[in-house]
């Protein structure tokens, strides 16, 4: 009675609201569909011609590109660092350190780049404090430029 005072209340039939709660209490017994497989789903409802199906197909040549542009700048940047350390390995550490700064600023990575930074800053102010020794990963903790810098 209750449930006929309700669904005529909502404009609804009585089979129509009895549907509804059958299918709510069926939804947690679904298994689950994973990443992927909602991925395929959703790709075999969309258009070939689609933003999200181009998205799919872009995107690994768009990430390959930027590897290749990385690579690419520390490729060039290579000779910028061999003679900054050659420059601090024969006194000039205030042109080393300005090499090597501009290395850190565009976010390159060299192997002890951070090391021989510090040494650097160090040759040329005793309280250089503009990157601290646990800023160097612990796998370059164990090289000469680390030992150098930590002193």
């Amino acid at each position: 009675m209750r449930e006929e005072g309700f669904s005529r209340h909502l404009y609804l039939d009585a089979p129509a609201v009895g549907a509804h709660f059958a299918t709510a209490q069926r939804a947690p017994r679904q298994t689950f569909v994973g990443r992927r497989e909602r991925r395929e789903i959703m790709r075999s409802l969309e258009p070939a011609g689609s933003a999200a199906h181009r998205i799919d197909i872009e995107r690994p040549r768009y990430i390959s590109n930027l590897q290749s542009k990385r690579q690419q700048e520390a490729m060039e940047a290579e000779p910028i660092f061999r003679g900054a350390v050659i420059e601090l390995q024969t006194g000039h550490a205030k042109q080393a350190a300005q090499k090597l700064q501009t290395l850190i600023d565009r976010k390159l990575e060299f192997r002890d780049l951070r090391s021989y930074r510090i040494w650097a800053g160090l040759k040329l102010d005793r309280n250089y404090n503009g990157i601290r020794l646990d800023q160097i990963p612990p796998e370059e903790r164990h090289s000469a430029p680390y030992m150098m810098a930590k002193g």
